[in-house]
């Protein structure tokens, strides 16, 4: 199925392929949305400094940081974007 989103996504993940492969599936469900990719906490925020974000995937843990941290500060800016967190942990602390 896919869907009429035409907003800006931006998926960080440190690990190249899951990056690339979340990129895949989210440029075939939404395939009018600007993509934008990140391997790093830095990245991602230089990217949602020059750029509007509708939706973010992020990753919890990033090699310079936790992708909390990331979703807090997109929060408090003005605007609505939707942050799905991923992560292959299972427990609740994470």
């Amino acid at each position: 199925m896919t869907g009429s989103f035409e907003g800006g996504i931006l998926v960080v993940e440190d690990n190249a392929e899951n990056r690339e492969w979340l990129c895949e599936i989210l440029g075939s469900a939404f395939p009018h949305a600007v993509l934008h990719q990140a391997a790093t906490l830095a990245q991602a925020y230089e990217l949602s400094r020059d750029h509007i974000y509708h939706l973010m995937l992020i990753d919890i843990h990033l090699p310079d940081g936790s992708g909390i941290e990331l979703v807090r500060q997109i929060q408090s800016k003005p605007g609505k974007t939707w942050c799905v967190m991923a992560t292959a942990y299972d427990d609740d602390d994470n």
